[in-house]
């Protein structure tokens, strides 16, 4: 499993074009209060996006509505970029 490194800012994910949103499951009313309930979102291909869960910090890819293991290319810049680690289930 992929996820953002623990001593990263999740804010350095907005200048690769991620977003920071609401996960559609759960409508918290404010970050403070929810914080595990927001993702970090990039729309990268027809019907695909990379989401990332602010609390745990796991990168998921969604297609057509079903969660599916990464395509690393999605996300070669966030790798690149040394934010990435892989970790144990």
């Amino acid at each position: 499993m992929l996820k953002i490194k623990d001593n990263v800012d999740l804010k350095e994910l907005e200048k690769f074009g991620y977003e920071l949103q609401e996960d559609w499951w759960n409508r918290p009313t404010s970050l403070d209060s929810c914080e595990g309930e927001y993702i970090y979102y990039k729309h990268v291909a027809q019907w695909t996006s990379i989401e990332i869960e602010v609390r745990t910090r796991i990168i998921t890819e969604q297609q057509d509505d079903m969660f599916k293991n990464i395509d690393e290319e999605y996300i070669e810049d966030i790798i690149k970029a040394d934010l990435v680690e892989k970790v144990d289930n």
